[in-house]
């Protein structure tokens, strides 16, 4: 498996990326929300265009970024509920606290839950996708991984 076809390397990185995802936000948000095919995509959007917002680039100024930011916002809001992980329900109490002090707006606040989002999938993706890559290409250690699984030696 040493020769492996750009085109598959990608349709593993869009497989795992998207069951980091799903995770990601069925874990913080809902399973309703994992379930809305449409914020996969937004959050790709958003998240390939994060490199040059935190390089100063104003991401406002160009379309399908921003419309990814704001379908990701909405569905921040949509899924808010008694259902949310514990931080989420706990972040937005502190939120709407300083919403009702006046400090920050609704809109601001959604963001923050946004940014738990993204830090949640965002860096999961990556590190998943490079650590099933490695175990593919090394037979020795997918061999090692595998019985670990699979020994009632594993707990050691």
């Amino acid at each position: 498996m040493k020769d492996i076809e750009v085109d598959k390397v990608h349709r593993l990185y869009e497989f795992i990326s998207k069951l980091v995802f799903k995770a990601s936000i069925a874990g913080l948000f809902t399973d309703d929300a994992a379930d809305d095919s449409a914020l996969y995509d937004a959050f790709m959007m958003f998240d390939s265009h994060l490199p040059l917002a935190m390089g100063g680039y104003k991401v406002d100024y160009t379309t399908k970024p921003r419309e990814a930011r704001d379908i990701l916002l909405d569905a921040c809001k949509k899924y808010r509920s008694s259902d949310n992980s514990e931080i989420i329900s706990k972040r937005w109490g502190y939120f709407d606290q300083l919403q009702q002090d006046g400090i920050i707006s609704s809109h601001d606040s959604a963001a923050f839950q946004l940014t738990m989002l993204w830090a949640s999938a965002g860096n999961s993706m990556a590190t998943a996708f490079w650590t099933v890559y490695y175990l593919l290409r090394d037979n020795d250690r997918l061999l090692e991984v595998t019985c670990l699984l699979y020994t009632s030696d594993a707990a050691d």
